[in-house]
């Protein structure tokens, strides 16, 4: 204690507080109302030198035999070594939120300046393919689609970026207006044909009545999309994919909820992997190749800022399912 506050054992024994301390950091030490005691961090002055020391102060009293204060007491109790780790652990958090900030900046700079050339080598590359599709002897028009879908590819990881950044930096906006989310399901059917046609994949969706829910109907085909899309890569050949809806649902905070899940017949996913797969960049142990470990990250954070969410499992039947909910109301 002494060599703390860099007073001597023989200068500090008989001392009251206001002498050693001065009124103001004393009547802190042992304020006017005692009757509670209580304790306060308080930083105090290292005598000889600006310095200060923290220290938890720890106050009581004693009474007698009618109940009255007889003695006051306080201890102090080193806590300079917690401060400075807590202060190391504030700086080092400030630089990882810089360093997230400017990588965030980055990507999303990076995207941008990216998709303007893109576009243009998309656009030459179908104006080549059309134009080639009349010879057939020439292997022109293969290449330019060979071109185009490769291009196609590029543009879908630069999108996959800019909303990853847009996300982290919480500047994602939403379009939340009431939706049919049986009609969303079918849209975004249609707009993985193509995907299901180069493995000879059938999906079967249960039809139903309308289900009205509150969201971005944009955002959450993204999310249906990534999630066919992964169906589709981990599926055999020849095999189905399967959608099914949730009605009625109510989770751990009593809200009435609806959505739908994605049952595929691939590989089932490792437990370990479970949460691992909504990180991002992350990929599951079973990877079929492709991919860039976003999708599912950028789906989990969109149905977080639903005030939903998306849940991975292994169906009782084979094969992976992946959950998604909804607010039933307006969240």
């Amino acid at each position: 204690m002494c060599r703390m506050i860099g007073i001597p054992r023989s200068m500090l024994l008989g001392q009251t507080p206001e002498a050693v301390w001065g009124d103001v950091l004393a009547r802190r030490i042992f304020p006017m109302d005692f009757s509670q005691g209580g304790q306060e961090e308080l930083e105090l002055p290292v005598a000889g030198s600006e310095m200060l020391h923290a220290f938890l102060i720890k106050r009581g009293s004693l009474g007698n035999e009618q109940g009255e204060a007889s003695h006051r007491f306080a201890f102090l109790i080193d806590i300079q070594h917690r401060r400075e780790v807590e202060r190391s652990l504030a700086e080092a958090r400030d630089l990882a939120e810089a360093g997230s900030q400017a990588k965030s900046r980055f990507l999303t700079n990076m995207s941008h300046e990216l998709r303007t050339p893109m576009h243009a080598i998309l656009s030459f590359a179908e104006m080549g393919r059309q134009r080639a599709a009349g010879d057939e002897s020439s292997h022109l028009g293969r290449y330019f689609e060979r071109i185009e879908n490769a291009g196609r590819r590029l543009l879908s990881l630069l999108n996959d970026l800019l909303d990853l950044s847009r996300l982290e930096a919480d500047r994602m906006t939403y379009e939340k207006q009431r939706h049919d989310l049986v009609a969303t399901i079918q849209g975004a059917i249609a707009e993985i044909s193509a995907l299901l046609q180069t493995k000879h994949l059938r999906i079967f969706a249960e039809d139903h009545e309308p289900l009205i829910a509150v969201f971005d109907r944009a955002r959450i085909t993204q999310v249906l999309v990534n999630l066919l899309s992964n169906a589709v890569r981990f599926s055999p050949e020849n095999g189905s994919i399967r959608i099914e809806l949730v009605t009625k649902h109510i989770d751990a905070n009593g809200r009435h909820m609806m959505g739908f899940s994605v049952h595929n017949l691939g590989p089932a996913i490792a437990a370990e992997d479970m949460e691992r797969i909504f990180e991002s960049f992350v990929q599951g142990s079973h990877n079929a190749g492709g991919g860039t470990g976003l999708g599912l990250a950028i789906s989990r954070r969109i149905m977080h800022d639903h005030g939903g969410s998306i849940q991975a499992s292994n169906h009782p039947d084979g094969g992976a399912e992946f959950t998604v909910l909804l607010p039933a109301e307006e969240p």
